[in-house]
């Protein structure tokens, strides 16, 4: 969970840029973790933070990992799921994090599709 309100800012501003892109590449988001979107939809276990349609009707499932107080093992089941399910896995991670989460996901496998880093704020 989000702990302070820069982090929930964080997390706000890397959500809208990411929605930004995937509707940039014709990619129609529908559902998304912010005011005004129906909630995702769960998979497995977990929520992921937007799932979108491209023009194939392939579902994009994308994790925006804005929270750097997470449990890593928490961060590895999220992904491994999220990187199973049927369609294809985004995720985008703030720049000062991304190193590291980059470094985690080598570490344990997990085959994401595409990977983003936000600027956050």
């Amino acid at each position: 969970m989000i702990k302070n309100n820069d982090e929930k800012d964080e997390y706000k501003a890397m959500m809208k840029g990411m929605i930004s892109q995937l509707e940039k590449r014709n990619i129609k988001v529908i559902q998304a973790s912010l005011e005004g979107y129906e909630q995702p939809e769960i998979i497995e276990k977990r929520k992921p933070d937007i799932i979108g349609i491209d023009n194939d009707g392939k579902r994009i499932i994308v994790d925006v990992e804005a929270d750097k107080t997470k449990e890593m093992m928490d961060i590895k089941e999220r992904f491994i799921e999220f990187s199973q399910a049927d369609g294809e896995f985004w995720i985008e991670v703030p720049e000062s994090y991304s190193k590291k989460l980059l470094e985690k996901v080598k570490e344990w496998r997990v085959p994401v599709d595409k990977w983003f880093v936000g600027q956050g704020l």
